[in-house]
């Protein structure tokens, strides 16, 4: 262990584990922003004090959901390659489903990992929605301001339904790999 943070690896590696490249940057990147340009500026749905809470109670439940699940699949992963080790006999059919499911539990790990570190990132853009950005006094700035101020709230109201968004879309990613992780296991 060190003590440096991971979180632009975290980052990184999960962007990988997404193999297509256009599946990355429309599902992840393009229609996330395409939908919060939609639900802000057309559907005039922004995040009031009221969402506030039930957005963070939801991404405290998840990123406790997502630490639990961590530990499940280390464990996991953990135990079959311990019993792999213990066979004498290792034969070469079992060696490409142990490094497969190895694998696939690493890049659940990864996936998990950015899921977290997202749902601290959107914690954080989320309490921007209710900063009052309106700060001068002046009479004559004050529609200037409130303009301003308007469209910036705005702007942070845009970033972070995008960044929710993003969030249900990896979500029901890491659901999926853990659906097909369990079904193999059930299966063997």
């Amino acid at each position: 262990m060190n003590d440096i943070f991971h979180i632009a690896q975290i980052i990184k590696e999960a962007y990988k584990t997404i193999e297509s490249k256009n599946k990355r940057i429309f599902t992840f990147t393009l229609f996330p922003i395409m939908f919060a340009f939609f639900t802000v500026l057309f559907m005039k749905i922004k995040i009031t004090k009221d969402y506030v809470g039930i957005i963070l109670s939801s991404l405290s439940i998840f990123a406790g959901f997502f630490f639990t699940l961590i530990v499940y699949v280390t464990d996991k992963a953990a135990n079959k390659k311990r019993e792999f080790n213990i066979k004498i006999d290792k034969q070469e059919e079992e060696k490409e489903a142990l490094a497969t499911y190895l694998e696939f539990c690493e890049k659940l790990i990864i996936q998990i990992s950015y899921s977290i570190v997202f749902c601290i990132i959107i914690v954080f853009s989320v309490l921007t929605t209710q900063y009052d950005f309106c700060v001068l006094d002046n009479y004559d700035l004050i529609v200037i301001q409130n303009t301003v101020s308007e469209w910036i709230t705005i702007c942070c109201n845009i970033i972070s339904i995008a960044l929710i968004y993003h969030f249900v879309v990896y979500l029901l990613l890491i659901v999926s790999n853990m659906y097909a992780l369990f079904l193999n296991e059930v299966k063997q």
